[in-house]
């Protein structure tokens, strides 16, 4: 459904972008899948234009849940190929830490592109996972531009971030303020439980 009231079907966009280091091509989509044979079967046409264009490397991205808020947003990361993962370090992203499975798209179409021959690694930024959060998107955007080679300005994702930050607090503050005191005996007998 549209802002507006409208119908249109769902898709999933395909953007060509000349960057300095190398030529990018970026795919955007509403929904994954519901099934598993809908997700490979998405993750195939996806390779199959990769191969088509001459793709050497496919990124894909997403949050990695820890339920905590840190002031600093880490990047983690899981990579198809040695040669990946030590540009990827060498640009910030930890790996060996993140655990667990990878739930669709971000996880597959790298798995599958190595048995294609073609490099691939999933670039997770931390998150809380309980919101949206664009702090962590702000690290994940500068990331992607130190490694493809491009300029994005990100002053207003910062502000939101920055707004976001202030809500949380005050979210936290008021969860704090009105948390129950733990229960101190009082040294009578209990005589029933409420």
């Amino acid at each position: 459904m549209t802002k507006k009231g409208g119908i249109r079907l769902i898709k999933n966009t395909i953007y060509h972008v000349k960057c300095k280091k190398r030529d990018m091509v970026i795919l955007t989509g509403d929904v994954q899948a519901l099934s598993s044979k809908g997700q490979y079967e998405v993750a195939g046409k996806i390779l199959d234009y990769a191969e088509k264009i001459g793709a050497e490397l496919v990124l894909t991205i997403g949050g990695y849940s820890t339920g905590k808020l840190n002031e600093k947003r880490r990047l983690y990361g899981v990579a198809t190929h040695e040669e990946v993962m030590e540009w990827l370090k060498k640009n910030g992203v930890e790996f060996g830490i993140a655990r667990g499975s990878i739930v669709g798209a971000a996880g597959l179409v790298p798995a599958l592109a190595k048995l294609r021959n073609i490099k691939g690694a999933c670039l997770m930024g931390e998150t809380h996972g309980g919101y949206v959060d664009v702090k962590a998107a702000n690290e994940m955007v500068e990331l992607l531009a130190r490694l493809l080679g491009f300029v994005i300005d990100t002053k207003k994702l910062e502000t939101k971030a920055k707004e976001g930050e202030k809500i949380l607090k005050k979210i936290e503050e008021e969860v704090q303020k009105n948390m129950i005191t733990p229960y101190e005996p009082t040294g009578g007998s209990v005589s029933y439980i409420r």
